[in-house]
């Protein structure tokens, strides 16, 4: 996910990604578990963790279903994630929550890990089997089966929903972007409020400004260029 320097939130994030776009080894900025413990690695790996690509390489193998879920509502404002998988003997599953909020800058910062205000807040639990099947019905519910329509865009500085699964060892992505009809339809935000265990509203979507240009004429966010596929090889940065 994203992470700024300590005096701003948004410039450290372009510069950030930007890096991972124009680099050669690409494979550095691949997601592996755990690293969105850390805001800096967090920032270089975001775009692979929102195209799933962990959970494309272990679909391949076979094994329990899993599914991740975004919620952006605004990089400013809040950022949700959760990651699911089923614990196939007992019927419930996993849940990996993780949530990041306005950055307050009049927080001191503990030296012994000054990188503690950009840390998403991450909370871990065991979700039932009446829990799971509400998510999965709120998935489907919401359009998950049926394809997005080709070239969705989405924006950081506004509202967007993505959504990914392995089920039965097929991978299925989705995206639902602020301003559609398909947006108005998601319901997840109930069932996974619900298993929680932050307990923070989901922000409610509306109108947002498209962030102001630099001196360049960059503007300081990004977008995301969604297909049915995914969103790998489909990131603009400004």
């Amino acid at each position: 996910m994203t992470t700024p320097a300590p005096l701003s939130r948004k410039r450290p994030l372009i510069a950030v990604l930007a890096a991972c776009l124009a680099a050669t080894a690409l494979a550095a900025c691949a997601y592996k578990e755990g690293l969105g413990d850390n805001p800096i690695t967090r920032s270089f790996s975001w775009f692979s963790y929102v195209n799933g690509d962990d959970i494309r390489s272990y679909c391949k193998g076979g094994g329990p279903d899993r599914y991740r879920i975004i919620y952006n509502g605004t990089a400013e404002e809040q950022v949700r994630t959760y990651d699911v998988t089923v614990d196939q003997p007992a019927g419930g599953a996993s849940l990996v929550s993780q949530y990041r909020g306005e950055l307050d800058v009049s927080v001191a910062f503990p030296l012994n890990d000054p990188l503690k205000p950009w840390r998403a807040q991450k909370a871990s639990r065991v979700i039932s089997r009446g829990e799971l099947r509400d998510l999965r019905d709120a998935l489907r519910a919401s359009g998950f089966d049926t394809p997005m329509q080709g070239g969705t865009r989405v924006y950081s500085w506004s509202f967007y929903w993505i959504a990914m699964a392995c089920e039965g060892g097929r991978f299925t992505y989705n995206g639902w972007a602020y301003g559609t009809d398909r947006f108005k339809s998601v319901t997840l935000a109930g069932p996974l409020l619900a298993m929680d265990l932050h307990k923070v509203p989901f922000t409610r979507a509306g109108e947002t400004e498209e962030p102001k240009r630099d001196e360049r004429g960059n503007r300081e966010g990004y977008q995301l260029y969604l297909t049915p596929s995914g969103s790998q090889g489909h990131v603009t940065v400004f």
